[in-house]
């Protein structure tokens, strides 16, 4: 084949392999997400965030019924009594019992706290029923009161053994579950938006790398055609053409497992920020991210500032010192007052009545060792308390640390990605031109043209890889 002809064809060849390739987001997909869209949308309605939610709900709710439990309650009452008296009315009398029939209507309030009660009662006078005028036969059945009956009562506890009562401990054992809660739900939501992100990056990368894949597939759909044609005019061998041959259909594999990896990644964001998993969209391009610390040493700092699990475990000491004041309590004296006062009010004016007033001291004598049991079972768990917060800060600078190095190491592997690439690309446009004189054979531009291929591939494979390892540095101090 004359050289002119070879040049021309290589020309095509290069201005095929060169043009620019539309990303297959923008072909198939009309409706592009940023992250930002998507880490709100995964917040708002995904099922992650609802179940964080709901259950933060029912942390506050449980809250709110310890409140009301060491509040006061007020019950009224309303009723009716009925006695009768038989037998020898002396017997009944030396029992302070009436005799005969008698019915006395009743109603009550009552106030009561975890320690403090207050009770009134109320027994008002019954007039004459007016039927005993009309049927006196049953006028021994149809009495009226002589009297009404006032009662007014009083208890309160001054100390249990601890500050305002089981009650009261109680309920700052519910608010410090809540602020653990509210740590769980916030970290919660840390996660779910360091799994989105990283689900993004990975949507993102499928689509560098179909987009790469394409580019490559077409690169060596035109290397084949190159091939074919000069083959035919028996200036390439059967081993170059097979060669174009086994290229072009590798291409076409890596492109069809490219599709499928994008297909996966959109079903598994889609999932996260609550979409049907067939629909369809694209991610938008975001660079790698500012490295969150600058140091290893500032990133280990910051973590142990920032991570939930520390201030979880300084919550359940407070909730083992509130148990602590409870079980000390257990051994102390217990002081309660209770006073009252009842009045009779006669029917002609005259009133009677009682008043009462006493103290309370209860003495714990024996346990059976039962507190003693409870403060060593409490010690122990303080000590736990201990070792696990030593551990987790042990653990939580070893992860920083293998994070912080994992990300140097990808973003200098990615520096050397760009440099393969950009290398391989020259050497691939230099073999075409050895090519169109005769410098380079046919099986060095296939080479060349599968080694910027793979260089191609690697440096989308290590953006994504750049890109993850920063998020997961992220996810490791807390941000």
């Amino acid at each position: 084949m004359p050289l002119s002809t070879v040049a021309a064809l290589s020309v095509i060849v290069l201005a095929t392999a060169l043009f620019p390739l539309v990303p297959a987001s923008a072909q198939e997909s009309t409706v592009t997400l940023s992250l930002a869209q998507s880490v709100d949308a995964a917040l708002a309605q995904g099922a992650d965030s609802i179940v964080l939610q709901r259950n933060l709900d029912i942390g506050r709710e449980q809250y709110r019924l310890s409140v009301s439990q060491n509040s006061f309650t007020l019950r009224g009452s309303l009723g009716e009594s009925a006695t009768y008296g038989f037998g020898n009315s002396g017997l009944l009398a030396g029992s302070s019992l009436p005799s005969g029939f008698a019915q006395t209507p009743q109603a009550g309030l009552s106030l009561a706290a975890p320690l403090t009660s207050v009770a009134l009662s109320v027994s008002p006078y019954v007039a004459e029923s007016p039927l005993a005028a009309a049927l006196p036969s049953f006028s021994s059945f149809l009495p009226s009161g002589p009297t009404s009956n006032v009662g007014l009562s009083l208890s309160q506890t001054l100390w249990s053994g601890y500050p305002g009562g089981t009650a009261r401990a109680a309920m700052e054992k519910s608010l410090l579950a809540l602020r653990g809660r509210e740590l769980s739900s916030a970290s919660g939501r840390l996660n779910i938006v360091s799994t989105l992100t990283q689900t993004y990056f990975v949507m993102l990368g499928s689509q560098r790398n179909l987009s790469v894949k394409k580019q490559i597939l077409a690169q060596q759909e035109a290397l084949k055609a190159q091939i074919s044609a000069i083959h035919e005019l028996r200036q390439a061998s059967d081993v170059d053409l097979r060669s174009a041959q086994i290229n072009a259909e590798s291409a076409a594999i890596d492109v069809r497992s490219a599709e499928n990896d994008l297909r996966i990644a959109r079903i598994r964001l889609a999932q996260l920020i609550g979409w049907p998993r067939d629909r369809e969209f694209a991610v938008a391009e975001e660079d790698v991210r500012n490295i969150p610390a600058g140091s290893v040493e500032e990133a280990v700092a910051e973590a142990l500032k920032r991570r939930t699990e520390i201030r979880q475990i300084e919550l359940n000491r407070q909730s083992a010192a509130v148990d602590r004041a409870l079980i000390e309590g257990q051994t102390s004296p217990t002081v309660s007052v209770s006073g009252g006062i009842s009045l009779i009010l006669g029917w002609q004016g005259d009133t009677a009545g009682q008043g009462s007033a006493g103290v309370t001291i209860g003495l714990p004598i024996l346990d059976a060792g039962a507190s003693a049991h409870q403060r060593e079972a409490n010690r122990i768990q303080d000590q736990i308390y201990g070792v696990q917060e030593a551990q987790l800060r042990a653990g939580i600078a070893t992860d920083v640390e293998q994070a912080y190095a994992l990300m140097q190491i990808n973003l200098e592997r990615l520096e050397v990605a760009k440099l393969t690439a950009e290398k391989f690309d020259l050497k691939f446009k230099l073999k075409k031109t050895e090519a169109q004189y005769g410098a380079a054979t046919n099986q060095d531009l296939l080479d060349a043209s599968v080694d910027t291929a793979n260089a191609q591939s690697a440096l989308a494979g290590a953006q994504r890889d750049a890109q993850l390892a920063v998020l997961q540095l992220s996810n490791a101090i807390g941000y």
